[in-house]
């Protein structure tokens, strides 16, 4: 479900520019105390080229994408999410 959410944003935000281009690598998934989930995935893209795109100036692109994922994520879950995403370039 998280792979789904995370890629609509992206879809959503790239203006189809990269998204069927991308892979998400889960990486971690922990209850913290408050009951509340910490999320990390990798986002696998291409090329440094895709990496700068996804990135944005000064994270600003990837951080829209987390922000709105994680919205809806919390939403359907009905519980606090810390969304993680951390782009790379796959080899």
């Amino acid at each position: 479900m998280v792979v789904q959410v995370v890629r609509e944003k992206v879809f959503q935000m790239m203006h189809q520019e990269l998204p069927y281009a991308i892979k998400l690598q889960h990486t971690l998934t922990r209850i913290l105390a408050d009951n509340s989930v910490r999320l990390e995935y990798d986002v696998l893209v291409p090329h440094e080229g895709a990496r700068g795109m996804l990135v944005g100036s000064n994270g600003r692109i990837i951080g829209m994408i987390g922000i709105a994922a994680r919205r809806e994520l919390e939403h359907l879950w009905r519980m606090r999410v810390h969304l993680f995403l951390q782009v790379s370039v796959k080899n």
